[in-house]
């Protein structure tokens, strides 16, 4: 059975993310064919060769042997996450028992 790998490689200096066969990452590359119908490729079980393109793996995500599985991958780690917002809790102040009681004879 073939094995599946979401992977995130650059290309021309941007980070590209996609399921390839795990036949197509070789010593920290990701092998791609010179065709516009790479999927047939996948399918197909084809083996990577010394003509197809090499771009430099950043990580792997996810191994499978699901294709699906691993096209359906949406786990993202804190540096991926880094530029969104992210909502806080600010710290809330605890008031103490006297003050509360001071508060209440004084009518606040």
């Amino acid at each position: 059975m073939m094995t599946w790998v979401r992977a995130i490689w650059l290309e021309d200096g941007t980070e590209e993310e996609g399921t390839v066969p795990s036949t197509w990452i070789r010593d920290n590359y990701v092998m791609w064919p010179n065709t516009t119908n790479a999927l047939k490729y996948m399918i197909s079980g084809k083996v990577p060769t010394t003509t197809w393109r090499m771009f430099t793996l950043v990580k792997e995500k996810l191994r499978s042997e699901s294709r699906e599985e691993c096209e359906a991958c949406t786990i993202t780690t804190s540096a991926e996450t880094e530029d969104e917002d992210i909502d806080v809790p600010k710290r809330q102040r605890v008031k103490k028992k006297s003050q509360i009681v001071r508060g209440l004879l004084l009518g606040r």
